[in-house]
């Protein structure tokens, strides 16, 4: 293997010399060297996901799917 491309859009390639006097470039997707599916990149770092990560479980707790009432229903007019 010669060099390893990982573009921030796009798929990435590997370039492997061949029989000496050939490079190919092999998209990393046909190798074992492409990243799994679910991974995603970000320009977060670890402190500021790990933070986002603490914030939404304290939101799952602060926000109720399904809040408490703080009164009387509005009353329904009718139309006659």
């Amino acid at each position: 293997m010669i060099s390893i491309s990982t573009p921030p859009s796009g798929e990435g390639h590997a370039v492997v010399a061949y029989r000496g006097h050939m490079r190919l470039r092999i998209p990393l997707s046909a190798t074992q060297l492409a990243l799994p599916k679910q991974y995603l990149r970000t320009k977060l770092t670890l402190e500021s996901v790990t933070e986002l990560v603490t914030l939404a479980k304290q939101c799952e707790v602060l926000c109720q799917s399904h809040p408490v009432r703080s009164g009387n229903a509005s009353p329904q007019h009718s139309k006659k």
